[in-house]
């Protein structure tokens, strides 16, 4: 609505989408239009195909939004936050937060801090956004392993949100997203936005991934 507005307030990707892929939209525009979209199963196919993980893994959702609201209101669970975070997480279920605010200027905190402050409070799940927003944190990936195992043996799910992981060095090796880490620790559930890596926010997409099928 405002052409000559420069927003700071929204992340957006210079190099995606490509001239490519909006060109092959813009030819099936009509097509898009007036036709029903493929069902959900295809959907999760077609996802699943892309991060190379199983179909019964993965729920897509109308953006992030909606599986997160899925995922916050509807349960009793009580939440470990760190904070400053985004803030679609608490809004959902604001009275079920138990809140970690990182006391240094950079908002800097460490897997071991996560399991130093929330170790003897009373959670359900522990929500991890890597790397973080709006603080800019990171956890290797090596770390979360060990958040993992600890979420494991304290029976909290670990909620973790890779939406700008693709921003993060080396891209590839800091993702959670494959059968083999899902299996093993089905207390993971991984959320990712697709409007950030590929620059198309307006399209609405959005994944969860769990070996926990109940949940998916």
């Amino acid at each position: 609505r405002f052409p000559q507005l420069l927003d700071f307030c929204y992340l957006v990707n210079p190099y995606f989408p490509p001239q490519r892929m909006c060109d092959e939209l813009r030819a099936n525009f009509d097509i898009l239009l007036r036709e029903y979209p493929s069902g959900m199963n295809v959907n999760a196919l077609i996802m699943a195909k892309n991060f190379g993980i199983k179909q019964d893994y993965v729920v897509v959702g109308n953006g992030a939004a909606e599986i997160i609201k899925g995922l916050m209101e509807n349960t009793a669970f009580k939440t470990g936050v760190v904070y400053p975070t985004f803030e679609e997480y608490p809004n959902r279920n604001p009275k079920q937060i138990v809140a970690y605010n990182p006391s240094n200027k950079d908002f800097h905190y460490t897997a071991n801090d996560l399991m130093e402050f929330f170790g003897d409070k009373e959670i359900n799940q522990l929500l991890l956004i890597n790397p973080d927003n709006p603080s800019g944190n990171f956890i290797p990936v090596k770390d979360i392993i060990i958040l993992l195992k600890w979420c494991c043996q304290k029976n909290i799910r670990l909620i973790l949100d890779e939406s700008f992981v693709d921003f993060s060095t080396p891209e590839l090796k800091n993702s959670l997203l494959s059968n083999e880490i899902l299996e093993t620790y089905p207390q993971l559930i991984v959320i990712k936005s697709i409007s950030k890596s590929y620059g198309v926010p307006g399209l609405r997409l959005g994944i969860a991934a769990s070996s926990n099928k109940e949940v998916i």
